[in-house]
């Protein structure tokens, strides 16, 4: 490969451009290989809206990369192309649509996966030609699918892409399986919802969504939804909570004990007023003067109370 020379657009673009040294013989091989990074929209739809625009271009994409976990916007995007011209129409074509190439500043992101079940991981074949991933991410907005990760890498495996996407909808899940089936795509379920374990694999998880997903099944729904309503109401608590977890996760000791603390102070916060009780338990004599009584709080701790009788 060489580089391209000079193009008839802005110098601003963060782009990489390389021309093959001989020219393309195959069909699905082109003479320009375009990389870049790109800011999307965390919302269903966006992928379609990006590959379908490069599609229009004449642009056949060799390598997709998007990790909602690491940044719920930056797609590194590779496309072949065969003429400068084409190259020139689809930057064009980007910056008249309003997509950006710098990150402008950072953002308190929404809390949008909050239930297991919504979760579908999928390794999908792809034909190797342009138009063929704005088709299959068409077919997702029709479902409201939201990408979470996404991986296709032409030198891996030129026909196969690795999918972790969300619905908001429960039943969304099986009708965009049939939907898939339908419209003749080979693909292999790799998760589909409900293995509790399992969802800790799962990339495109943001820090916050793994923390509430484990706090799901502690708490009743009206509770759950009471803490995240705190927590969307305050940038800092939920810039805090990020932090913590991320730092945490790098030690995996802290990292345990850090999601017990935040899973005690949940359902602790959970049982006050009206919803406190205490479970007496059963009374220890320890001898004639020293009594022993204990008392369970609703998130399981013990308190211990000795009692001694008076000589006086």
């Amino acid at each position: 490969m060489k580089d391209a020379g000079p193009l008839n657009f802005s110098d601003s673009f963060p782009i990489k451009i390389y021309q093959r040294l001989n020219p393309a013989q195959a069909e699905t091989v082109a003479d320009y290989i375009i990389k870049f990074p790109v800011y999307l929209t965390d919302k269903p739809g966006s992928l379609a809206d990006f590959a379908s625009l490069i599609a229009s271009c004449n642009g056949n994409i060799s390598f997709f990369h998007y990790d909602r976990s690491v940044d719920s916007n930056r797609v590194v995007a590779e496309v072949q192309m065969s003429e400068k011209a084409d190259i020139e129409k689809l930057f064009k074509a980007l910056k008249d649509n309003g997509y950006v190439f710098d990150k402008i500043r950072t953002m308190k992101e929404d809390l949008q996966i909050t239930s297991l079940e919504n979760l579908l991981k999928i390794k999908v074949r792809l034909e190797n030609r342009a138009g063929t991933l704005a088709a299959f991410a068409v077919l997702l907005k029709a479902h409201h699918a939201n990408v979470m990760y996404m991986l296709y890498d032409e030198d891996i495996d030129p026909e196969s892409a690795d999918i972790a996407l969300a619905t908001e909808d429960l039943a969304e899940i099986n009708r965009l399986l049939d939907a898939i089936n339908s419209a003749g795509y080979y693909y292999r379920v790799l998760y589909k919802g409900s293995d509790e374990k399992e969802v800790e694999h799962i990339i495109g998880l943001k820090h916050v969504e793994k923390f509430f997903l484990k706090l799901r099944r502690l708490l009743t729904d009206e509770d759950f939804d009471e803490l995240r309503s705190l927590v969307d109401s305050s940038q800092d608590l939920y810039a805090d909570l990020v932090k913590f977890y991320q730092e945490s996760g790098n030690f995996l000791e802290a990292g345990d004990v850090f999601e017990k603390i935040l899973t005690l102070a949940s359902k602790s916060r959970s049982s006050t007023g009206e919803r406190f009780s205490v479970e007496e338990m059963p009374l220890i004599q320890i001898n004639e003067q020293v009594k022993l009584f204990g008392f369970r709080l609703p998130t399981s701790e013990n308190i211990y109370l000795f009692s001694q009788k008076s000589f006086f």
